[in-house]
């Protein structure tokens, strides 16, 4: 056996290059290893495993002991900052500007304090554990961490409460970070009113074998609303809490909402949720507006994502941009989360931290460029739009892809990696293969066309075969989505413009970022690292150094990689532009 060195696979720092910027990750603590190679360490360290297992009373959520592995991991706090490399006029941004952040860890999973022994009786106490995504039958909140800017401002948080304990942990950690900012009543009680994002797919039809996004999606709204109003005890505090539950679905089926029912789609889900919430979030805006607490610019601002939020119609991350930015012009704490709290969450999070940069821009009265509608009112999501705020999206992503890879990695009990899906975001495969909007979000240079863009009888006939041979290959399931796909792309012309580019990474995923084949004048780069074999594509523009590879690793890379010209699920990266790593 080898020793399982956790820092191995994980990396304790990132670079990601753009032509425009350059994004730096690096764990605050670097990582040590976390077992040896002992038989008797991996016997011991396997009955903790199967002892939690076996105490947890959530059943409905089928769970294995190497699930559970991924929550007893130690997971650090994970600097990060941006430096400009031109001048992004939007942002007020100059050449040289650094923007800080930190992804900082709450520390929830319930294996923390449990031990283990080594063959020299050694005891190994877990520490610095989170509840993972893969580990979903926990009871406790999952990915918990909150990003702050470079003055330790709070920005968002993540976390996934979809049980009362979960909502309880989340309102704890909230409280913990913002206290000094809190309002307190007559009582001398913390008021505590906060928004809860959830992105999940709150339609009737979910992929089978996971965890259902619509039932934790009701669970969590009635969590949410069991807190509300009630008074906790929270460090010898009394706090009254106030939670707010939005929700947006990230997921392919709202994009068919003209073809498919509401509930397939999970509109009927979002309306039912968000005709009470956006009612709660306007009405704390708008009395804010009246009261006179605003500077004139907050309130025209204010003022314009109230009325444009309002008027329904918007494309959903338009959306969730507005009230991400209602939130931080009324000082509401948001929490944005997805099934796993990593990939959907990544775009709310990317978006929150862009309105965060604007609010600050109000804060200190500095000008700024807004875009306004015909009638000249502040048009806030417009500026989703403009190609500068797409290229600053896109190093907000990088951020985020240290974070991913505690998600998604465990040494299991016989002293192996795994790494479940991919380490890293990707927007190849399953995990943004069904978010459309992440298309809209990213600059032009990280696109690329179909083949088939304009060529709507083309499409239509390799569409209508994948339909006659997905009921064949694959089911029912893949079959509807097909067909949707078909219908409304004939019906509205679907292969024209920017829609046609995100259909074509629904549900077939033909358009995908530029993997594999890119315009080196853009300056973007790309990587790749050896995990068990597999080479596994990372971030679009991003390149990673530092990434340490053990001996285990080493040997695995002489073997054929996943991606190769015989297995088409990924694609290979040109030789000439994969990195040297040290």
């Amino acid at each position: 056996m080898t020793v399982s060195n956790h820092a191995n696979y994980l990396g304790n720092k990132a670079e990601y290059t753009y032509g425009y910027c350059t994004v730096t990750t690096t764990r605050e603590v670097q990582e040590e290893p976390t077992a040896t190679d002992s038989e008797a360490t991996y016997k011991s360290r396997e009955a903790m495993l199967q002892a939690e297992l076996t105490s947890r009373t959530d059943r409905s959520v089928k769970a294995k002991m190497k699930h559970v592995a991924y929550s007893d991991l130690p997971r650090y706090d994970i600097d990060a900052e941006i430096q400009i490399h031109e001048n992004m006029d939007l942002f007020g941004l100059k050449k040289d500007d650094t923007l800080k952040f930190k992804n900082e860890y709450f520390h929830h999973s319930s294996l923390n304090g449990k031990t283990y022994k080594d063959a020299d009786e050694n005891i190994h106490t877990v520490h610095n554990a989170v509840a993972s995504s893969w580990d979903r039958s926990s009871e406790d909140l999952m990915m918990a961490r909150v990003l702050k800017d470079g003055k330790e401002k709070p920005i968002c948080y993540a976390g996934r409460p979809d049980n009362q304990k979960k909502a309880t942990q989340l309102a704890e950690d909230i409280f913990r970070t913002e206290k000094s900012k809190l309002p307190l009543d007559r009582d001398g009680r913390y008021i505590l009113t906060f928004v809860v994002d959830s992105l999940t797919n709150g339609g009737s039809l979910q992929n089978p074998g996971l965890l259902n996004e619509r039932t934790s999606l009701i669970e969590e709204n009635d969590a949410l609303n069991n807190l509300d109003g009630k008074t906790i005890s929270i460090d010898d505090c009394q706090v009254v809490l106030h939670p707010i539950h939005v929700h947006h679905t990230l997921s392919f089926w709202n994009r068919f909402a003209p073809v498919l029912p509401d509930t397939v789609t999970g509109i009927a889900t979002e309306n039912a949720i968000n005709t009470v919430s956006y009612t709660k979030l306007t009405d704390i805006g708008e009395k804010l507006i009246k009261d006179g607490s605003l500077s004139d610019k907050k309130k025209e601002v204010l003022e314009g994502a109230i009325y444009h939020l309002n008027q329904g119609n918007l494309p959903v991350h338009e959306r969730l941009m507005l009230v991400d930015l209602i939130c931080k012009i009324c000082a509401l704490p948001v929490v944005h989360h997805c099934k796993s709290v990593v990939d959907r969450t990544s775009i709310a999070k990317g978006i929150s931290m862009i309105n965060h940069l604007i609010n600050e821009k109000l804060e200190e009265e500095e000008e700024f460029a807004w875009e306004r509608d015909e009638k000249g009112r502040i048009a806030p999501h417009l500026l989703c739009r403009k190609e500068e705020y797409k290229k600053y999206f896109a190093a907000t992503l990088a951020i985020q892809h240290q974070v991913s890879k505690d998600a998604r990695i465990a040494i299991m009990p016989d002293g192996t990696i795994e790494g479940r899906k991919t380490l890293g975001l990707n927007y190849h495969d399953d995990t943004f293969g069904t978010v459309p909007c992440a298309l809209s979000l990213l600059p032009e240079e990280a696109l690329k066309d179909t083949w088939f863009q304009g060529k709507t009888k083309t499409a239509t006939l390799v569409l209508g075969s994948l339909l006659a041979a997905a009921m064949v290959v694959t089911g029912l399931y893949h079959t509807i989505v097909l067909a949707a796909t078909i219908y409304f792309s004939i019906k509205s012309g679907a292969w024209q413009g920017e829609f046609g580019k995100e259909l074509a990474l629904l549900p077939i995923r033909i358009n995908w970022l530029r993997l594999g084949e890119i315009d080196a004048s853009k300056n973007f780069n790309f990587d790749h690292e050896i995990i068990n074999g597999n080479e596994r594509a990372l971030l679009v523009g991003a390149k990673t150094t530092h990434m340490q590879k053990n001996k285990a690793v080493e040997d695995k890379e002489k073997e054929p990689l996943l991606g190769s010209h015989k297995d088409p699920r990924l694609v290979v990266i040109p030789p000439h532009l994969h990195p040297k790593t040290d």
